[in-house]
């Protein structure tokens, strides 16, 4: 709560000294945002906002375009791309931008659907000799139009796509990555061209975004785009949750079966700690399950590492303060078993011993780590909701054109912003890109999240203006919000309910 006090303050101080300087009213945020302020006001004003926002939220880098009338009207880089390297972001610096890609590739779709490669409302199936839905009767209901507006009824695992339905396409709203994965195949199958090709001549090349690309992290990735590739940074506690929560949930299972078949079966009402050995080990291969289809092998096996890494740490912790209290006399157990043999004073000093070791490590919770890309062949893969790489510059070509339609034409520029999906009162979803409503305002947007990545672009066509912010740090959610909210004005937050 502090934290938010003192930006808001800061950003009310800003206000007054600009209006002081500029004679624009104090209250401006209320009136638009800061995007109406004259260029070197608002440069002046992020120049101070931005800065202390990274500080709060622990962000190593973030990169900032504007766009209004047709224009980058404003580029803001901040930070390190690389702390180990100490290299500057630069407008040109690539960050993984996640869901962003799927917006570009619903772009990239759209004009196939203007040159009648592709039809909104007809199964995406129809010119694939071979099916990659597994339901026969969802691959005729899946179209276009439902994968842009997640009405696919498909998944959201964007790493191991189930290939199924879960509800009936058409009917309800639901977030689809594997929808997406589905229109990517469908579109390289189509174009006749590996989908990083079909992108490049549908997309980059005619926006002039040079230096976008759906490759991810490419094997024996290193000297050579050293500082180009902003490094991204998760905290410690990202991970751990990721692997400790389904360890400690199936070990929770898998105790209470162990506790029913010793007393069931073996008639056992003392268990031991070798008893433990075959939850422990089937908690740890359920785990390794579940991190694996949610974010791959290749992040799996560091996820891994930092949480047997930590645990060994949190064990050595344990050992240090039994030992203490073995000298201070306050141990003073009996033998080995779980329901035997401990007197209310020992079993008190356990639990102190086991809550200082934890508190003792709470501090290194929110260190952050570099993300570090494994040379394993998964992540050289196009994936349209997890590769993309972009940079300020790129995304602000891109934002142009989806305001102003020139090389795509108004009319298919009007389809992508035309609202297929109700999400609640005051959210919707149009053609790859989600929907807010303020009052009498309405923005759309999209955001991106990667580990060790978060970026948000919002794009207000009524004014014909832009915001993307790009971030290396999976703590740059509060971050990307804040500042959008004050260079538009608007009190809202653009994400899914």
């Amino acid at each position: 709560m502090k934290r938010r006090v003192g930006l808001g303050g800061l950003t009310f101080i800003l206000s007054f000294m600009i209006w002081m300087q500029a004679g624009i009213a104090a209250d401006e945020r209320t009136e638009g945002g800061m995007v109406r302020w004259p260029l070197p006001v608002m440069s002046q004003a992020l120049d101070v906002v931005v800065p202390a926002h990274m500080e709060a939220e622990k962000v190593s880098g973030v990169a900032i375009a504007v766009v209004k009338n047709g224009h980058i009207v404003y580029r803001g880089n901040f930070g390190l791309a690389d702390r180990a390297l100490d290299v500057p972001v630069t407008s040109d610096t690539l960050f993984e931008a996640g869901d962003l890609g799927a917006v570009v590739a619903a772009y990239g779709a759209m004009t196939m659907v203007r040159d009648k490669l592709l039809f909104l409302d007809a199964p995406l199936s129809r010119d694939l000799n071979e099916k990659w839905l597994q339901s026969e009767a969802a691959d005729k209901d899946v179209t276009l139009r439902r994968v842009l507006s997640h009405m696919s009824g498909l998944g959201d695992n964007k790493v191991y796509p189930s290939r199924k339905v879960s509800g009936r396409p058409g009917e309800a709203f639901f977030h689809s990555s594997e929808g997406f994965l589905y229109l990517q195949y469908v579109m390289a199958h189509v174009a006749g061209k590996p989908f990083e090709q079909l992108m490049r001549a549908r997309v980059f090349e005619p926006l002039g975004m040079a230096r976008s690309t759906f490759i991810g992290a490419l094997p024996g990735e290193g000297a050579q785009t050293a500082g180009l590739v902003a490094r991204g940074y998760v905290p410690v506690r990202y991970p751990l949750a990721l692997f400790f929560f389904p360890f400690i949930v199936s070990l929770a299972v898998a105790i209470v079966l162990m506790l029913v078949v010793l007393r069931v079966v073996y008639d056992e009402h003392r268990p031991e700690m070798r008893h433990l050995l075959l939850p422990v080990v089937l908690a740890f291969v359920v785990t390794l399950v579940v991190v694996t289809l949610n974010v791959g092998y290749a992040m799996t096996l560091l996820v891994t590492l930092i949480a047997l890494g930590f645990a060994m740490l949190l064990g050595v912790l344990i050992l240090i303060f039994r030992a203490i209290g073995r000298l201070l006399g306050l141990d003073q157990s009996g033998e080995g078993v779980l329901t035997r043999g401990r007197d209310m004073q020992t079993t008190r000093f356990y639990v102190v011993t086991i809550v200082l070791a934890c508190l003792t490590l709470v501090p290194l919770l929110r260190f952050n780590l570099p993300v570090k890309h494994l040379p394993f062949g998964q992540v050289a893969q196009p994936n349209v909701s997890l590769s993309f790489r972009t940079s300020a510059n790129d995304m602000g070509r891109f934002m142009i054109e989806l305001l102003d339609g020139q090389e795509i034409g108004r009319a298919m520029r009007s389809q992508i912003f035309s609202q297929q999906t109700r999400i609640g009162k005051n959210r919707g979803w149009a053609m790859g890109l989600g929907i807010q409503r303020n009052d009498n305002r309405i923005t759309y947007w999209e955001r991106g999240a990667t580990p060790g990545y978060v970026s948000l672009m919002v794009l207000e066509p009524a004014r014909q203006t832009g915001v993307v912010v790009l971030t290396n740090s999976s703590e740059g959610g509060l971050l990307t919000q804040a500042i959008m909210r004050d260079m538009l004005g608007i009190e809202a937050v653009w994400a899914l309910p």
